[in-house]
């Protein structure tokens, strides 16, 4: 008769500050009704179409962006954030919705990729 000796892995976690804390909304920004989300005065690095997460955040069910008031984006961040969506539509990296009238031609599948300095 053999007996199976047994071993456990043990993993402790440590907390290590980040070398990109420098890019997090501070605390006072989120509850001040000065800025919205995305507005450039306080984000210091900007949204890009290809941080395709953060964009569909803002996103309803069919692939529209929401209104203002529901997102709370100033006017200057709404309008950003409705041509970063169609960049990201055009990349291919997030689906039209299906009544789009791009979405069903066949000669619209190339991916086409933006300069990231605009």
């Amino acid at each position: 008769m053999s007996i199976v000796a047994r071993s456990f892995l043990k993993i402790e976690g440590k907390y290590i500050e980040s070398e990109r804390s420098d890019y997090l909304l501070q605390e006072n920004a989120i509850t001040n009704k000065e800025y919205c989300a995305l507005c450039p005065k306080e984000l210091k690095a900007p949204v890009k179409y290809t941080d395709v997460l953060i964009i569909s955040q803002f996103l309803d069910r069919k692939g529209n962006v929401l209104p203002q008031n529901i997102t709370g984006l100033c006017h200057k961040a709404h309008c950003r954030l409705q041509r970063l969506l169609f960049q990201a539509q055009h990349a291919g990296l997030i689906d039209r919705p299906a009544n789009h009238p791009d979405s069903v031609l066949k000669w619209n599948k190339h991916n086409i990729y933006y300069d990231d300095h605009l």
